[in-house]
C-alpha cells in the first residue's frame, strides 16, 4: 500500500444558516496501516476509507474540503426564507450535495420532487441548476438519497440481500450519470433503528461495497475522492 495516505478529518461549521450547512473538513494525512491499528470501529473505518487517496506527490492536495449541503425544499419557504438554486455561492464550496432523492421499495432511485428536481414537464430543473456549477466553478456535485422523512425500513430491506443491494447500486449509478452528478451521499437514518434490523450495520457496509464490485474500473480505492465518482455516508 505504498503511497496510500489516510485523511483524518475534523469538521468545522462554516455556514450554519437554515439554507446551507457548509462544513470545512480539515485533513491530516496518516498512514493507512497505522490508522487501522488504532481504529477498530467498523463504521468509522467504512466512512474514513472513502477518503483514501493514492498520489505520489501530494503537495498540491487541498488541505480541506468545504462540503455544502443544500436542502432543496428551501425553495418553497416564504419571504426571506426562500432559497433558490441560483442563490448558491459556489465560491464558498469545494463540494455541493443536493438533498434529497428518494428510493422505492425495490431499490430504485428517483426524484423526490419531480417538479423541483427535474426539467421534464416544465419543471424547475434543480438537478441541472446545481450540476451546471461544476462546469463553471470546478466544484464536485453529489446527490443525497434518504433523509429523516425516508425512514429506515426500506433501506434495511434493500440492504439485507445481494439482489436488493445490486438493484440499488445500478439504479443509483444510472441516476448519477443521467443527471451529471459526480457521486452519491447515502443518508440512511439510521441503520438498526426506526424500523431497521440488528444486521443493518453489517449490511450497510456491504451496500457501500457493491459499486466497486459491479464497476471495479470506476471504483478503485486509489482515486475515489479526487478523480472518480464519490460515495459518502452520514
Amino acid at each position: 500500500m505504498a503511497g496510500v495516505t489516510q485523511l483524518k478529518t475534523k469538521m468545522v461549521l462554516v455556514d450554519g444558516s437554515h439554507t446551507c450547512h457548509c462544513l470545512r473538513m480539515e485533513a491530516e494525512k496518516e498512514n493507512v496501516n497505522k490508522y487501522h491499528k488504532k481504529k477498530k470501529n467498523g463504521f468509522i473505518n467504512a466512512s474514513k476509507n472513502l477518503m483514501a487517496i493514492d498520489r505520489a506527490d501530494t503537495k498540491d492536495t487541498p488541505q480541506y474540503k468545504v462540503i455544502c449541503y443544500v436542502g432543496s425544499w428551501a425553495y418553497y419557504r416564504p419571504g426571506s426564507g426562500k432559497f433558490r438554486f441560483e442563490d448558491i455561492d459556489p465560491s464558498l464550496c469545494t463540494h455541493l450535495v443536493y438533498a434529497f432523492a428518494t428510493m422505492s421499495v425495490d431499490g430504485r432511485l428517483a426524484a423526490f420532487d419531480p417538479y423541483l428536481d427535474l426539467k421534464a414537464n416544465y419543471g424547475l430543473g434543480g438537478y441541472e441548476q446545481m450540476t451546471s456549477l461544476k462546469h463553471t466553478h470546478g466544484i464536485r456535485t453529489l446527490l443525497a438519497v434518504g433523509g429523516w422523512n425516508e425512514g429506515s425500513t426500506k433501506y434495511s430491506a434493500i440492504a439485507a440481500n445481494s439482489t436488493g443491494r445490486k438493484a440499488f447500486a445500478r439504479s443509483a449509478l444510472t441516476a448519477l450519470k443521467n443527471h451529471d452528478f459526480d457521486g452519491l451521499d447515502l443518508d440512511w437514518e439510521y441503520p438498526g433503528l426506526r424500523g431497521g434490523a440488528a444486521e443493518d450495520k453489517d449490511n450497510f457496509v456491504l451496500l457501500l461495497k457493491v459499486p466497486s464490485t459491479l464497476y471495479p474500473s470506476k471504483y478503485s480505492t486509489k482515486d475515489i475522492l479526487h478523480q472518480r465518482e464519490l460515495i459518502s455516508s452520514v
